[in-house]
């Protein structure tokens, strides 16, 4: 059976690398003679895509979105344009099944400024899988909010069309069910929450930045490229850069070891509004070389940075795959949320109370959710070990239900 999985990259968010290889795990135990190609960017990146694909043994394809066709640079190269369509329609024809797990699709503009929904991905896959005569199935995914009339003419176009709904929390299902409510849709977990780690990769990175019994009050800390594009205050700084700015300081005047752990990495691209990489230099230069304070350096996996991560005392985060390697190995965490997605995980693990909904630059909240959390930390550490059992069930229930659709389209 011929998958091609869209929605995904393996370089760049690791995230998107966390969700390829649970996905892949989960099929390949369920569907024998199982083909899985992932389809990812075919722009300058593609060349670290396929390095990654080397290193995780899985097959990728550049793929195609219809919105960049409304880029101003297309008629610079129309027909280099018209062959990259033709390539990427070709190779869909010849797929038994399209899968997307584009984690969080058809989010409406922010308030902080409009989103071109025009280029939005995953309706690209839908009208791919359409134009071919494809089947398209969804994995469980974010949805949501449908803050525009066209997002929810484009949702209802693709996920009435689902067979049954898969979304990643009860916030998620709700927001589906405000444009669907006859349709049938389920929550579970991110499958991510099953990916497996690689202690002998965390070892070596941390062994470079402490000594191991240096490590025993770490509070890891992931900044967010997101949070940051969001933070902007005109010509009053970044709220974001100062909250991460503030918290790394209160926290090192209390004798922790704070670790930056950014969680993705763009080789060339040093923009902190896409890179959290590039966020958490900006954080170094302004904490000005505290002893205090390190970031983790190199590109990691996401299995190497869920090692790491497992190393905390406590964990704070506004990258949602970040918090998940946190709570899905029993380290206690704080998120900070800019979409329902983070309350969802949060709530499925028992730690609704301590999602941070704001940018404070002085990070009250953010600290007041860690003491709090210091007090109970062991308490919390073994109810979160116990709700992961129940959610790797839950996670394989999903797989079961979506492999038994899947053997619909079977050949």
């Amino acid at each position: 059976m011929r998958v091609l999985v869209t929605g995904l990259s393996l370089q760049g968010n690791k995230g998107g690398a966390a969700l390829a290889l649970a996905l892949a795990a989960q099929l390949a135990g369920r569907v024998k003679d199982l083909e899985i190609t992932f389809a990812v960017s075919a722009g300058p990146y593609y060349q670290y895509e396929r390095l990654w694909a080397e290193r995780f043994g899985v097959e990728v394809t550049g793929r195609f979105v219809y919105g960049d066709l409304l880029r101003l640079d297309v008629l610079k190269d129309i027909p280099g344009v018209l062959r990259n369509l033709r390539s990427w329609l070709k190779r869909v024809r010849e797929t038994d099944l399209i899968i997307d797990l584009s984690a969080i699709s058809y989010v409406g503009p922010p308030a902080s400024g409009k989103r071109n929904i025009y280029r939005n991905s995953r309706f690209s896959y839908f009208l791919s899988a359409k134009v071919t005569g494809r089947p398209f199935l969804a994995w469980t995914q974010s949805y949501g909010p449908f803050s525009t009339p066209l997002l929810k003419l484009m949702a209802r176009m693709d996920l009435g069309r689902q067979p049954i709904i898969f979304c990643r929390g009860e916030q998620s299902r709700e927001e589906v069910r405000k444009i669907l409510p006859e349709k049938r849709s389920m929550s579970f977990p991110d499958v991510a929450t099953t990916l497996p780690m690689e202690p002998e990769e965390a070892a070596e990175a941390l062994g470079k930045i402490w000594k191991a019994e240096e490590n025993r009050r770490l509070i890891t800390v992931t900044p967010s490229a997101v949070l940051f594009s969001r933070g902007r205050r005109g010509g009053e700084g970044n709220a974001h850069l100062s909250q991460m700015v503030s918290l790394c300081r209160s926290l090192s005047s209390r004798e922790y070891r704070i670790l930056l752990v950014p969680h993705t990495f763009r080789p060339g691209d040093p923009s902190p509004s896409i890179c959290d990489t590039a966020v958490c230099k900006l954080i170094m230069d302004e904490l000005g070389g505290d002893d205090h304070v390190r970031r983790l350096e190199g590109d990691l996996s996401p299995s190497g940075l869920k090692s790491v991560i497992s190393s905390a005392h406590l964990h704070v985060s506004g990258r949602y795959h970040s918090l998940i390697a946190a709570l899905s190995t029993g380290v206690p965490a704080i998120a900070i949320s800019w979409h329902h997605k983070y309350y969802d995980v949060m709530e499925q693990y028992g730690l609704a109370g301590y999602v941070c909904r704001t940018m404070s630059p002085g990070a009250e909240d953010l600290l007041s959710m860690l003491e709090e959390m210091e007090v109970k930390r062991d308490k919390v550490s073994d109810e979160l070990r116990d709700r992961q059992r129940l959610i790797e069930l839950e996670v394989a229930k999903n797989a079961d239900i979506f492999v038994g659709l899947m053997g619909k389209y079977r050949t």
